[in-house]
Formats: C-alpha cells, structure tokens, sequence
C-alpha cells in the first residue's frame, strides 16, 4: 500500500532536516578558541603533559639538529623576544629586569600567572623594544617587568640597538611606574584569558620609585667558539679582566671552567696537549660548567653557568668532534674533571679526584654528582616531573648512543608524528630537561647566526648572563658597550 505524508507532516519533517545540518556544523566543526590554544602554547613549559602531549620541541628551534630551517616560525621557540633574526644575520637582544619592579593581579590564578610570562604591555611596545612580563617564582597573581630589546629585529651593528635602549629608559620616565599612581591599571597584550588581562603595579612603592632600581642585564648574541674561550681565560685568568659580556659577582664566575691546553697535559685518549683547539676547549669549558657546579633539584639548569649556550650541544659538539680522538665522550670527560684553575696554572681538584695531576682518578663518592636531579614540570609523555639524567647519559645523547638516548628520541618521535628521529638521533639531555623549568638552554635547536660582515661563517648563539647591574641612565651606555663587545670579538675570531 503507498502512504502519502501530509503537507504538515513534510513541513515538520523538512524543519527537522534544516536544525539537524545546523547542528552538526557546531558538533562536527566548532570554531577554534584562539585565547585557549595561545593559553595552552605558553603554559606547556610549565605544567604536566597530557599522555599524547604536543610536541614542546617545535623544529627548527628545538633539540632536533637536523631540522630544516624552513620547517617553522620563530614563534615556536619562546615567549621571548632576544632572537634568532629571521634571515640569520647577527642580532643583539638586551634583557633589562629588576627584582623591585613587581605587578599584580586580584583575578590571575597560578595557571593563568605562569602561562603569561613573556607577555608585552599595551601601550609600551615598539619594532625594536617591549615592556614584557616574567614569573618570579610559582606566587599566584604576582609577575615582574622586564624590557626586551628585540633580539629578532635589532641587527648587530645597525645602529639600532643603543637607539632601542635610550627609548626603553624614556618609556619608563614617561609612565612613572608606582603603586599609588593614579589609573594605576594596565592590560596585557594577547592575555591568556580575560582573568590574567588586567593588571597594577605593587611596586615601586612611590613616585620616582623607579630611580633606585637595580636592573640586571643580560645579552643574547651570535658568538665564535674561540671568542668564548677568550671569556673563560678572561674570567679564570690570574688577572680576572672586566668584560662587559662576563657576569658581575665573582660567585657566578667561580662556577666557570677554564678547560685550556693544561687539562690534556695527559693525553687522554690520545688528545694531545698541543692538539685540541681553542673552539674544542670552548666546548668542553662549557660542559664542565654546567657539570660541577652544586645545585638543588628545584633549581633551573640555567642557573649553573653565567654563559648559557642558546644553540643546543648538539651542534657545539658537530662543530669540533673532528678534533677530538677517540669515541667515548663521557670517558673523557671524567678525566677532565679532575683539573682546576688557579690562575694560568692547572691543578689537581682533590674535591673531586685523589691521586696525582699525572695519574688523577675519581672519587667514587662523586658518583652522586654526575647525575642531574630534575624537578619540574614534565613536557614528554613517560617521563615524570621528578626525574633525572647522569653525565654519562647527556653524552651518549649528543653521539646518538645509550639507552636514555633512545628513550628521549621515542617519545620526541610519539610526540611529533612529523618527526624523522630515529634511536639513534643525537639529542642534548640538557636542552630536554631544561624545558621541565625556563626551556632556554639550547632551545634554538641547530640554529646559528652569521657573523658580523660575514655571512660565509655562522656561530652558535649564546645568553650572557648576570652581567653588571646598572640604573636606567645607563641603559644606552650599557648596551652600546655590549654591542661594541660582540662586534670586536666578530672581528678577531673570523676564520
């Protein structure tokens, strides 16, 4: 038998059909939140990964050496703006900060406060410098200021540099920043949430508050190996010698390791005295650096050398592995680390090795020692917010050998389905695991930048940290020195 709807059951039936297609487009493709993805790629450094996490290590500017430089923005490699240029010619990028310049917020919870370091104020931004924002530990609602001089923008030698620097100490004249100032409201650009908008500021206390302040410094900027080496002697020589690119307090430059010729003085593993090069010593002062120096496990990496290479190890270590003879890295430097400085002259270190200078050995119970504690927040899936990695291990990773090196490069590749890493893959553990704190040594991955009036010769680029602490007056003076610094050592260390 046929059946023939009526003409107020079709209606009913042809309305049905049209608030059911409505639907689905909202179930089916709901419209992307750009707040909460900018929300979530800024607080991925500082909270747990989910179990299929996204990928932290964006390529090129990641732990990934072999990426193309073609594969991504510089946006994927921090909040921050000290560099790398985009056509890789040398930039400068200045950070000024001051522990007595301090925001806060009735409404910005912990999660909100952390995702919004690095964001800029409104109204205090140009192409060469902003007023940007900094956590000050995990206090809920509570952020610090801190001028950046474009690192992206401001080109080595252009002239732009000490301009950008004279105009960040007028912004601040200008607004005058003190708790009890009148409108004493601002608002962050591209906040991570209306809650985390607005801001005050909680100190200074009073006006002109902004004179007495104390504004540490550092400086990121494209630098020969050589010229690294140069800093290292400068600093642990008989005559420590100021340079504008060394830390102030002698506490930080006590934590420096001057690996010269005198280290090789036995011969290890076949590295004859006479052999090794200033760029190879460079690379083994660094690790050093980062490897005695005592540290808790709360404590960022970064925070072991006042020189914080912003190009992973990775690539310091390709750049000389063909000056040095034999195959196992850790071995190596085991016997190095049984040398100290006193001053041009080498010794024995008796806190790590007994013996003698010709035949050191390691004391056991600085087995403890060679392991790096981490306790942080975790940013790969199977690995927890306390973990660890040994000396040993963040060798072998940058040979692309060991068992941790494999699992790092496992869970890179789980969590990039992109990426073409295999077991084997170097990797540099430091950079890893920095990222469970700051995310800042070797977190421009295998980039490098050109050298000053030589774009045949690229380096690597490093953060000069701790640097001489100076008033706002002299922010000009400051960077123009710095930059006249970088230049010179551009022009001596060319190959």
């Amino acid at each position: 038998m046929s059946y023939s709807a009526s003409p107020s059951k079709k209606l009913a039936l042809y309305l049905f059909c049209l608030f059911w297609l409505y639907s689905s487009q909202f179930a089916f493709a709901a419209p992307h939140n750009t707040e909460d993805h900018q929300a979530h790629a800024v607080a991925r450094r500082t909270h747990k990964a989910s179990s299929t996490p996204k990928n932290p290590f964006k390529t090129p500017f990641d732990t990934d050496s072999g990426a193309s430089s073609s594969d991504s923005s510089d946006e994927d490699i921090a909040p921050t703006d000290d560099g790398p240029t985009s056509d890789r010619s040398p930039g400068l990028g200045i950070e000024f900060e001051a522990s007595g310049f301090i925001f806060k917020s009735g409404t910005c919870k912990l999660k909100g406060t952390l995702a919004s370091k690095g964001k800029a104020i409104s109204g205090h931004t140009n192409t060469y410098w902003s007023l940007t924002v900094d956590t000050t530990g995990e206090v809920e609602g509570k952020l610090a200021g801190e001028y950046i001089l474009n690192g992206k923008n401001i080109k080595l030698g252009a002239g732009t540099a000490a301009t950008a620097a004279e105009n960040v100490q007028k912004d601040l004249v200008k607004w005058n920043p003190h708790a009890t100032m009148s409108g004493n409201s601002f608002d962050l650009l591209d906040p991570v949430s209306s809650e985390c908008k607005t801001w005050k500021v909680a100190d200074p206390s009073s006006s002109g508050g902004y004179k007495s302040l104390l504004w540490q410094v550092q400086a990121t900027a494209p630098m020969p190996l050589a010229a690294i080496y140069t800093l290292f002697e400068l600093a642990k020589g008989p005559d420590r010698k100021h340079d504008p690119l060394l830390a102030e307090h002698t506490r930080h430059l006590n934590r420096m390791v001057w690996v010269n010729s005198k280290f090789f003085q036995n011969a290890p593993q076949g590295n004859q005295a006479t052999g090794v090069t200033k760029n190879t010593l460079a690379f083994f002062s660094l690790i050093l650096s980062y490897v005695k120096p005592s540290s808790t496990a709360g404590d960022s990496l970064k925070f072991r050398s006042p020189i914080m290479p912003r190009t992973d190890f990775v690539t310091l270590y390709n750049a000389v592995k063909s000056n040095i003879k034999g195959e196992n890295l850790y071995e190596l430097v085991l016997a190095l680390l049984c040398f100290k400085n006193d001053g041009e002259e080498v010794e024995l270190d008796t806190i790590w090795c007994d013996g003698t200078v010709k035949a050191p050995k390691l004391l056991s119970s600085k087995d403890d020692q060679l392991t790096f504690q981490i306790d942080g927040h975790s940013q790969l899936s199977g690995f927890p917010d306390k973990t660890s990695f040994t000396l040993q291990e963040w060798m072998d990773g940058l040979q692309g050998t060991g068992t941790m090196t494999a699992k790092v490069n496992q869970a890179l590749k789980k969590a990039d389905a992109k990426s073409t890493r295999t077991d084997k893959s170097p990797v540099d553990l430091m950079a890893v695991f920095d990222r469970w704190y700051d995310g800042q040594i070797g977190a421009y991955g295998s980039t490098q930048e050109h050298l000053y009036a030589n774009n045949k010769q690229s380096v690597p680029l490093f953060e000069f940290r701790n640097l001489e602490g100076i008033k706002d007056d002299k922010f000009k003076t400051r960077v123009s020195e710095i930059e006249e610094r970088v230049i010179y050592y551009h022009k001596h260390h060319a190959t």
